[in-house]
């Protein structure tokens, strides 16, 4: 990213880009590359990104099936070694929020996804130090006391992405918080669901 940056900036004033809808395209027209070869640069980098995509968020659904936070079924393993339920699963939303709206839209809701599951990953550093003082010094097989960042670093995290997600869901508009809203309502509901199917839930008498 700050090598793409740098670049747009030494072939584009900064004064044009501020004012360009896509910058990247006043790039193209300003350096040595010809359009056919950058856009199937870019159609492989958005393949690329899309697929890394695709993979994490079927990943991410099988850990919380594995866990017990939403449905079982989630997290079946096909012969190849892969969450196949979660996979399908998680293409459908896509497809779905893609056959919904415009490109930008689909991209923005991922930003504001990416950096939601940012944020609460830098404050659950930060809760579960505070859940589980014990086990800090408590070594591991190897005889080494577990990793342990510097607390400014989480807090700084959680700042920064909490701040670029909250500016993104402002810069989005009605369409992304709609997006945003139903995405939520569905992860509450799959929550709920397994939480009120697990077979150790108490049943009144």
């Amino acid at each position: 990213y700050l090598g793409v940056t740098l670049s747009v900036g030494l072939l584009v004033e900064p004064t044009e880009l501020r004012g360009a809808g896509n910058p990247l395209l006043e790039v193209l027209d300003a350096g040595p590359v010809p359009a056919g070869l950058f856009s199937a640069i870019a159609v492989f980098a958005v393949t690329n990104t899309a697929l890394i995509a695709l993979t994490t968020a079927s990943r991410q659904v099988y850990g919380l099936a594995e866990d017990g936070s939403i449905a079982r079924r989630l997290g079946h393993v096909s012969r190849r070694g892969t969450p196949d339920v979660a996979i399908v699963g998680v293409a459908g939303v896509v497809v779905l929020l893609a056959a919904t709206g415009g490109v930008r839209v689909l991209a923005g809701t991922t930003v504001v996804l990416l950096l939601g599951v940012f944020t609460t990953v830098n404050v659950v550093v930060l809760v579960l130090r505070r859940k589980a003082p014990a086990e800090r010094a408590e070594a591991d097989a190897d005889g080494r006391p577990p990793f342990r960042s510097p607390t400014p670093l989480p807090v700084l995290g959680a700042l920064g992405c909490g701040a670029l997600w909250v500016d993104a869901v402002v810069r989005g508009g009605g369409p992304l918080l709609i997006r945003l809203v139903g995405l939520l309502a569905l992860g509450g509901s799959l929550y709920a669901l397994a939480r009120w199917r697990r077979p150790d839930r108490a049943r009144p008498s």
